[in-house]
């Protein structure tokens, strides 16, 4: 079948037949799709009222960056920081860990290289896979956790933003271009006999090459510092000669690792109580891959909602681009009326998974819920990194109904969690098929 005039002419006359079609298209084409589209209504709903709150810092802003989910893994470790030194606010340094994620990304694109990669061919799925975007700026809780654990945390003061941070295009660009040289580099050296000492020496340049760009761009990562703080009595404290590491435990001790990664799945193709990961997809080489715990969606809403009611703030994954306005900071299946001035929708959110029309695309907190009289949540409150100038000065409000179709990942102490589900974290985990959905890189 072909596009022919007569066609043309069919969805003309379809179109023209319902007269309030021109009256959507002028009001589309005048204001666009979305503010012509938009539910008035749903601002009744949506008062930045909430019925339980836990403690947070200042918003944050990670600005032209993809490095949401250091943003949101840190606002939450943040507040053990604040307790801890009995101060009202504290800002971690996202470019502390953001550095040393681009050194792991690279030395684990390299490492897969030597052990898996020498001899595939330019178009192997693997190959492919390997060559997209190894040293982006996405990640996962688990990448937080393992960088966290090896390399500490320090003050935003002791490490702060660079203009190459704030605005990674470029650097990407460079740090992508030296990985993938080096790649042809050892794969070169492969094909004309280097054992595997002299592919660990060509790699080993390869990471000097861009530890030099990284330290060039984003400022020198400090092995340790002094600390001073103004306590809520206005009483000056001080830290001295304390490592990154030192801070980190001081703060948290073990308390992050207790956490674990919930994820459900619509799809329905994976048993619940059992942990999706994938293959050659981390940060730091040495650590475990990506783990997600699969349970039903009510469990990743209750053990949410329990954590926050226990004052513990609730990083989660979810699909920020849909049904949002970000001006507003309204998060809600029903905040654009789409069926009325497009067309009616009947995906599910299974269907959309399966197409690849929806996935985890942007790591934020949740530090609030709204709930009803039978202790239903109604609406969450959302800490985004986005800045003050979106949403209620920086603050989101997400419906249980857009939580439950756009929101994938929570992370939340295992306590909270049923233990029949906690159990699969002792078995061998599912390994996810290379570009699956919830392997995507937020």
């Amino acid at each position: 079948m072909k596009i022919t005039k007569e066609l043309l002419n069919k969805f003309e006359q379809n179109f023209k037949s319902k007269k309030e079609n021109i009256l959507l298209m002028n009001a589309i084409t005048k204001n666009g799709i979305n503010n012509a589209s938009f539910n008035n209504e749903i601002l009744r709903k949506h008062n930045n009222l909430y019925s339980h709150e836990t403690k947070n810092g200042s918003i944050t802003n990670q600005k032209s960056s993809g490095r949401c989910w250091i943003f949101a893994s840190l606002n939450m470790a943040r507040i053990s920081a604040m307790k801890k030194f009995d101060i009202e606010d504290i800002e971690l340094s996202q470019s502390y860990l953001h550095f040393f994620d681009k050194i792991e990304k690279a030395n684990t694109f390299l490492e897969n290289i030597i052990q898996y990669g020498l001899d595939l061919d330019f178009n192997d799925p693997k190959f492919k896979y390997f060559m997209d975007g190894p040293i982006d700026d996405g990640g996962f809780w688990e990448w937080f956790l393992a960088l966290i654990n090896k390399y500490g945390i320090v003050p935003k003061a002791l490490m702060p933003d660079t203009a190459t941070s704030i605005n990674t295009h470029q650097f990407l660009e460079v740090l992508n271009y030296k990985a993938k040289e080096y790649a042809m580099i050892l794969r070169n050296a492969h094909k004309k006999g280097a054992d595997i000492n002299k592919l660990r020496e060509l790699k080993e340049q390869g990471l000097n090459d861009i530890y030099s760009i990284c330290v060039k761009a984003l400022g020198m990562p400090p092995k340790s510092f002094n600390f001073q703080y103004k306590d809520k009595d206005k009483k000056t404290q001080k830290l001295s000669n304390v490592t990154p590491v030192e801070f980190y435990e001081m703060i948290l001790g073990n308390s992050l690792n207790e956490k674990v990664n919930l994820v459900s799945d619509a799809r329905e193709i994976y048993p619940y109580g059992k942990v999706l990961s994938s293959e050659y997809f981390n940060s730091v080489y040495e650590s475990a891959n990506n783990k997600q715990l699969n349970v039903p969606m009510e469990e990743l809403i209750k053990a949410s909602r329990d954590s926050i009611l226990d004052g513990v703030p609730v990083p989660h994954a979810c699909d920020v681009g849909k049904m949002h306005d970000r001006k507003l900071g309204i998060m809600d299946t029903e905040v654009f009326d789409y069926a009325n001035t497009l067309v009616n929708n009947t995906m599910t959110k299974a269907d959309r998974m399966n197409y690849f029309l929806t996935m985890p695309t942007h790591l934020m907190s949740f530090t609030g819920v709204d709930l009803d009289e039978n202790k239903n949540p109604i609406k969450w409150k959302v800490e985004n990194s986005w800045g003050t100038d979106n949403g209620f000065k920086g603050f989101f409000s997400m419906s249980n109904e857009w939580f439950i179709e756009y929101n994938f990942q929570c992370v939340v102490d295992k306590k909270y969690v049923d233990p029949k589900y906690l159990k699969g974290l002792e078995e061998e985990p599912i390994i996810l098929p290379m570009g699956d959905p919830l392997a995507y890189l937020h």
